[in-house]
């Protein structure tokens, strides 16, 4: 059996508003992960350039409280468009939620305020491998911030010889 994809996240696309990505870390409600293995792929959609941009895998501990697995720093994006960076490489466990965070003064990413299953929210910067933080649940929301990648595991069946 091949390895499968994994998806997370929502679709990034242009959206109602935009938030401060640097005001805020913002975890995806929106498709936890969809399998255990290794996310390579990261598309986002700013409104406004990110200087220094970090994603992220995190899982819940308890109640608010996430832990975060896996960080990848993809650095400065550009605006206008759908951005995608390849080339990554951070783990991701089935169930797992993306976030993501501008280290730096700068970005803003395309947000709604309905239609989402709401994004986890919290002042600073919380994308440190180990970090757990409480978030603040925002109900209803979702930004535009979507990882692919490949499942662990796996093998090719091949025909035995008689």
């Amino acid at each position: 059996i091949l390895p499968q994809p994994i998806d997370i996240g929502a679709a990034a696309i242009v959206r109602g508003i935009t938030v401060n990505f640097n005001d805020y870390s913002l975890l995806s409600m929106d498709n936890p992960a969809t399998a255990t293995g290794t996310l390579d792929t990261v598309e986002i959609y700013l409104n406004a350039a990110g200087v220094n941009v970090y994603v992220g895998t995190f899982y819940l501990v308890s109640g608010t409280t996430y832990h975060c697995r896996d960080v990848e720093q993809l650095g400065a994006v550009t605006s206008g468009s759908k951005q995608t960076i390849t080339g990554l490489s951070f783990a991701v466990t089935a169930a797992d939620l993306i976030g993501g965070h501008d280290k730096a003064v700068g970005g803003r990413i395309w947000y709604d305020t309905a239609g989402g299953l709401g994004t986890q929210l919290k002042v600073g910067d919380t994308l440190f491998v180990d970090n757990e933080t409480a978030y603040s649940l925002q109900a209803n929301e979702m930004m535009s911030l979507y990882g692919t990648g490949t499942e662990a595991g796996g093998a090719i069946r091949g025909w035995a010889q008689k």
